[in-house]
């Protein structure tokens, strides 16, 4: 779906006005990374996502990172890549005066049981969008231990 900036924007304000907790996606498309416009892009959608959004809600809202070209693939980022990507955006939500480390930032790109131990390792790391993975129970449970 192709949602502008602004729409995402009245969205995550009409979820949180109803008292639920939005998870905000954010993440670059294959020619956005082959062209190293990683932090801009993650910078910009932060930016709308965030605009009127008052400081106080620092736990009224999850971030997921999610690589738009690793979504669905197979392909997961590299650990240099998503390390690289968190701490962008941990930087980011304490530059807009939130408290980042109230923020939970998931990551939600081709997780698997194959990497999501390691990916687990990274700092800024608190946790999965889990997507075809999440479909085969064992693999799921597999993910969920991989967290403990």
């Amino acid at each position: 779906l192709l949602e502008s900036d602004e729409f995402i924007n009245n969205k995550i304000k009409k979820v949180i006005n109803d008292k639920l907790i939005p998870i905000i996606c954010i993440g670059e498309n294959l020619n956005q990374r082959n062209e190293n416009l990683t932090e801009k892009i993650i910078n910009i959608q932060l930016e709308s996502a965030f605009s009127g959004i008052p400081k106080v809600l620092e736990e009224k809202f999850i971030i997921a990172y999610e690589p738009v070209w690793a979504i669905g693939t197979g392909k997961s980022a590299s650990l240099d890549e998503i390390r690289c990507a968190h701490k962008i955006i941990r930087k980011k939500i304490n530059q807009f005066g939130f408290n980042g480390k109230k923020v939970s930032i998931l990551y939600g790109g081709s997780v698997s049981v194959n990497n999501s131990l390691d990916i687990n390792k990274i700092e800024d790391v608190d946790g999965f969008l889990i997507g075809t993975s999440s479909l085969k129970f064992k693999d799921f449970y597999s993910i969920y231990q991989s967290m403990q």
